[in-house]
């Protein structure tokens, strides 16, 4: 299966809780468009009274229901034997159902959340059922989804007091913000009317898939597995209507949470307790005890103690040896006549019952309202503990704990590990238990089968201005559904917007007039009675604070604003400008003017204009709350209109596109539209519209918008062809269609706007928690816990940089610690290979060291003091590389510092930059000690020149030996030597050979072939290897001079001297690149590690500087102050749909 986490972050599903009256089961969905996120609102319905004629029905049904659900009647009844149990006798009970969208496109169905089942089960569209005369039940149609599988795998499931029959198939399915695709559920086709009833028209497990008959994975259970949730866990609050006297059939009735706890509805700690090993696939605690009026009453052990967590379960069952020492503790209970397994109680007795779990101290308290599960009469009420008939299974749970216990806590379901938790209901909780709240909106749908429900027509359009108005200038991503006038330059768009708003406003003249979206916002207004001599009619725009009463001066607003936005020329821009007029001659409507479509540019106009107005009036069109008029001339070739193809291009089906033919009385004569007025032509849901605009002579004469309506109705009443359709076409006919379309529109459209606006709530939520809350930067206290925070928090991953540890390692290239690593091994050590130890001695250096040392006298052997005073010259050459090597890793713990960052931190630059500076500055402290010591390492090898070291080759052996030599060409491009170095240039001649005594720098070496470096070389006059910069190898070069011809015995002194300056010069070039890394780690590396901490605390933790350092980026409090208006937007959006008034017709 595949699950996908909807757009959308922390929404809210409507859900309800319904108590059946006698002949209510399961309740119709409301389906909608688009799914919600991870929260749903719940409403619920109290139960009725029964009479005593009707308790034993009542109980036995009741009995049987749980029986069927956990096991130990007939095998029929048997959830894990024959299939989805699914409806239970809701007759005198009471449940919560939330929504889930099924298909493609969605379509949302309301289905009891049930953690005592794993199946889930809707009612399919061949259901043969009656109602009895009620509402039909939403009916989930196969075949109207494009992604639903079918099978012939038959189910049935059989209650007490009725059953069900069906197949199994699947679809994706959508639930509280998630997306399931291919999921198995049972299609049920045949039911007793009783099990069927409006809203639910389904129930969905939510326990285990080891119980589920169909073999599937439960829904809850895949979202759970795929990842998506932030914790593995779904959390109920119930509340409790069934005291309240006010309490009307529909009331909100609590919240589902998914993936989360929600910390506004409890106190305290979540008391988890884990399930028992070896339990069944439901959610099971141990019993611990029951406490009732003070006493304890002790429950058997093991597996008889386990108890099954049933939302789907109004009351409380278990064993009748317990429940009849429960109730000789209540004063008046007695065995309920007529049943098997109840009691009664007083209805007027207070008492107290509470349940411990587990191993948990805490036991929890049921209120005595939901103690009383039904009344009877005025004095006598039924309880709601009732016993079962003892499993013959043994793998059953022997208590089912159902919302009688449930509304009195806090829950959570938790799969890993695996186990319920309770907590105590916070002030909050509890005050949501209350009937005044509004119950939210019902979901809707286009389905033929769903019950239909109407919104006041005055509260729609409202609804939509208000909504405008909200997002006008804060640019949210709610689509609201509008209409879109679409239609080609001088199509006559102007003119019916002029003609259905009565009044001339709008701009007119050649070319592009319209260039910018005019948001027209019509809004009825009652005619005074009697009549004044006030003005009735007005108009406002959003973005100026003025009422135009002079429709003239509107028009010129328009212009003004236009021109300002874009620009004198004739381009076009998308941002809107929004106009309200007010007048009594109107009808609530809004409408969305866009510019006119073009081919060819004409004048100034843009060369791209027909691709920008095209692009313009596509991103309106395309949405699906759109609704498209279509402006097309009668006039023109109804094939070539521009708007009925970009219409068809985003609505192929014509099922959101009206028609709007204009210029009828300018057709050529014996031609008419009839054809395409009646659909015959071009055939559209909404149908095509005629009107009859003012000539451009009759604009000109100033004939009023009366007469003209009054010519348009003659036109049509006398024309043959129109006449007997004149009654369906005209301005007022078409201002009354577009406002009755609108409504239709936005009644169908408000589930997803609501669901919309639950995402966006959601996701702006959480935007703004990523930017802190600003309210704590007063509070000393709180500052310097924060500064303490981040500066540990820098600190630490300022040290995991180094170690290799960060979570955030890079895999595209070195970083961090890694990176001086390279720098040790690669760029030193190659560096150190490549200086050749008599590369920059000439055969007359060393003859003349050797007659220097000897005096007047000849030499009978190579003088010591020549060895030495040649050598130590040669050993300060590794000084260069050796400080150079110091400063880079200096340099790469900078970078590494000003690399620490985080989102919290990115909050505060001043901060972070004073973090940043500390560090550096305590680098710079040990950068002179470490280049010191690094310094001191070169001069204690020229202090003493030890000629008795194991690996240093004596005078005769050298004698004897070949020199090695190697001869190889001058580097490219004629690159200098290592900087610091004393290499030079033979003669300057950059041909010569080179004879070099060690590593092979040059590629022939394969060990210098790996590396961040590899097989790059530089170029230019740049040393052979330059370490002045990381990116950079260190190259050798060097060149000798033309020596003069020597002597036999200066020749063998001049080799033997050469020699013996190569052996002691790799014994020395070996300890100092063994002894500098080390160095550099101790004094500059794990110095600054250890101390970075306390030099941050003792430098910036200090109160009179946290005003400073937390004074936030003014980039970050822009955008936070933005993310935050716009949260308001989408709360004070909701808040609006909430306003709508619903009523069923």
């Amino acid at each position: 299966m595949k699950i996908s986490l909807l757009p959308s972050p922390l929404s809210v599903l409507v859900c309800a809780w319904i108590a059946t009256s006698t002949v209510d089961g399961l309740r119709i969905p409301h389906p909608h468009r688009t799914p919600t996120g991870q929260t749903m609102s719940v409403v619920r319905r109290s139960p009725p009274r029964i009479s005593g004629d009707e308790v034993e029905a009542w109980t036995r049904e009741k009995t049987a229901a749980l029986v069927a659900k956990y096991g130990g009647g007939s095998p029929s009844a048997r959830k894990r034997s024959v299939g989805m149990n699914l409806l239970t006798d809701q007759q005198f009970d009471s449940s919560y159902f939330g929504s889930i969208a099924v298909g493609t496109p969605p379509i949302s169905y309301n289905v009891i959340l049930d953690t005592g089942s794993a199946d889930l089960w809707i009612a399919a569209s061949s259901n043969q059922t009656s109602t009895s005369g009620k509402e039909s039940i939403p009916l989930y149609n196969p075949t109207g989804s494009s992604s639903s599988t079918g099978s012939s795998t038959p189910f049935s499931v059989t209650y007490g007091s009725g059953s069900v029959a069906g197949v199994l198939g699947s679809d994706k399915v959508q639930f509280a913000g998630f997306e399931v695709a291919n999921q198995e559920f049972g299609l049920v086709n045949e039911a007793t009317p009783q099990l069927l009833s409006t809203p639910v028209s389904g129930l969905m497990g939510m326990a285990f898939q080891s119980i589920a008959s169909s073999g599937a994975t439960p829904l809850w259970q895949t979202i759970v597995n795929g990842g998506s949730l932030d914790a593995p866990l779904m959390a109920f609050h119930l509340t409790r209507m069934i005291n309240a006297s006010q309490a009307t059939d529909l009331e909100f009735g609590g919240t589902f949470t998914f993936g989360a706890v929600n910390n506004t509805l409890f106190q305290g700690d979540i008391d988890y307790q884990d399930s028992p090993s070896g339990a069944p696939g439901y959610w099971i605690l141990d019993l611990a005890d029951i406490t009732s009026q003070g006493q304890t009453i002790s429950v058997p052990t093991g597996d008889a103690a386990w108890a099954a967590i049933d939302t789907g379960t109004t009351g409380i069952a278990g064993p009748t040896s317990v429940l009849t020492e429960l109730y000789a503790t209540i004063p008046g209970s007695q065995p309920l006549q007529g049943s098997t397994g109840f009691w009664s109680i007083p209805c007027d007795t207070d008492f107290t019952v509470s349940m411990r779990f587990g191993s948990s101290n805490n036991s929890w308290s049921i209120s005595p309202a939901d103690f009383r599960l039904q009344q009877l009469d005025e004095t006598t009420c039924v309880g709601a503990f009732f016993a079962l008939p003892t499993s013959s299974s043994g793998r059953t749970p022997t208590w089912i704990v159902g919302d009688t216990f449930l509304k009195n806590v806090y829950t959570v379901f938790r799969a890993t590990p695996l186990s319920v938790g309770f907590a105590p209901l916070s002030p909050v909780a509890v005050s949501l238990s209350n009937p005044s709240l509004p119950v939210p909106s019902p979901t809707l749908a286009p389905t033929p089968n769903s019950v239909n429900l109407t919104i006041m027509d005055s509260d729609l359009i409202k609804l939509v201005n208000k909504l405008q108005d909200t997002f006008a200038n804060l640019g949210g991503e709610l689509d609201m559904p509008q209409l879109a006038v679409v239609g080609s330059q001088s199509a006559g768009k102007s003119s019916v917007l002029e003609t259905i708003v009565g009044r001339d406003f709008l701009p007119r003249g050649q070319g592009i007039v319209t260039r910018r979206p005019l948001v027209l916002q019509l809004i009825h207004t009652p005619a005074p009675d009697p009549p004044t001599s006030t003005y009735t009619e007005w108009g406002q725009f959003l973005h100026i604070d003025k009422r135009f009463t002079d429709f003239n001066e509107i028009r010129k607003e328009i212009e003004q604003e236009t021109f300002r936005v874009a620009g004198q020329n004739k381009g076009i821009s998308k941002l809107p400008i929004h106009l309200r007029i007010y007048s009594p001659n109107v009808l609530d409507l809004t409408l969305v003017d866009l510019p006119g479509l073009t081919k060819l540019p004409v004048g100034d106009q843009p060369s791209d204009i027909e691709k920008q107005i095209r692009s313009l009036v596509i991103d309106y069109i395309s949405k699906q709350n759109c609704v498209i008029l279509a402006v097309s001339a009668a006039n023109v070739d109804l094939a070539n209109s521009e708007s009925l193809k970009l219409a068809r291009s985003v609505d192929p089906q014509g099922r959101r596109t009206i028609g709007v033919l204009t210029k009828l009385d300018l057709m050529d004569a014996g031609t008419n539209a009839l054809d395409v007025l009646t659909g015959r032509v071009y055939p559209l849901k909404l149908g095509f519209i005629g009107v009859v605009n003012r000539s451009q002579q009759d604009i000109n004469s100033e004939k009023s918008m009366s007469d003209a309506l009054d010519s348009e109705t003659e036109f049509f009443k006398n024309h043959p062809s129109y006449r007997n359709i004149a009654h369906k076409n005209g301005t007022t006919y078409l201002a009354r269609t577009l406002n009755q379309v609108l409504m239709n529109h936005i009644r169908e459209k408000l589930p997803d706007m609501k669901a919309r606006l639950n995402t966006l709530m959601g996701q702006a939520q959480q935007e703004l928690n990523t930017f802190g809350d600003d309210a704590m930067y007063g509070d000393t206290n709180q500052q310097g816990g924060l500064i303490l925070r981040l500066m540990t928090q820098f600190a630490r991953d300022f040290v995991s940089s180094i170690e290799g540890t960060n979570a955030d390692i890079s895999t595209k290239e070195l970083s961090g610690g890694a990176r001086i690593y390279y720098i040790f091994n690669d760029v030193f050590g190659i560096a150190l290979a490549s200086i050749d130890a008599t590369h920059n001695l000439e055969n007359q250096d060393i003859r003349t060291a050797i007659r220097n040392s000897t005096g007047p006298r000849p030499s009978l052997f190579v003088p010591e003091i020549a060895f030495d005073l040649l050598v130590k010259p040669q050993i300060k050459l590794l000084e260069a590389p050796s400080v150079r090597c110091v400063e880079l890793v200096y340099e790469e713990l900078v970078k590494i510092c000003h690399n620490c960052t985080s989102p919290d931190l990115q909050r505060f630059p001043k901060l972070h930059a004073q973090l940043v500076e500390v560090v550096s500055e305590l680098l710079r402290e040990r950068l002179g000690p470490t280049t010191e010591y690094t310094q001191s390492l070169i001069e204690i090898q020229t202090a003493y020149i030890n000629t008795n070291h194991p690996a240093f080759i004596s005078g005769s052996t050298a004698a004897q030996a070949p020199i090695p030599t190697k001869t190889i060409a001058p580097p490219r491009n004629g690159t200098a030597p290592l900087a610091g170095s004393s290499v030079e240039r033979a003669n300057g001649a950059g041909g010569s050979a080179v004879r070099l005594v060690g590593r092979d720098v040059y590629g022939s070496d394969s060990t210098l072939q790996s590396g961040l470096m590899a097989g790059k070389r530089l170029e230019g006059s740049d040393a052979a290897y330059d370490m002045k910069s990381l990116g950079k190898h260190i190259e050798a070069i060097g060149n000798l001079d033309v020596d003069s011809r020597l002597a036999q015995r200066e020749e063998m002194e001049t080799n033997l001297i050469r020699s013996l300056i190569a052996s002691y010069f790799n014994i020395v070039r070996q300890t100092i690149q063994d002894l500098v890394p080390k160095a550099i780690m101790h004094l500059l590396v794990n110095f600054t590690s250890q101390q970075v901490q306390n030099r941050l605390v003792s430098s910036l933790y200090k109160p009179d500087m946290f005003n400073d350092l937390l004074n936030e980026d003014e980039a970050l409090v822009a955008e936070r102050a933005r993310v935050k208006a716009l949260l308001d937007a989408y709360k004070e959006a909701f808040r609006t749909l909430s306003e709508v008034t619903l009523k069923s017709t």
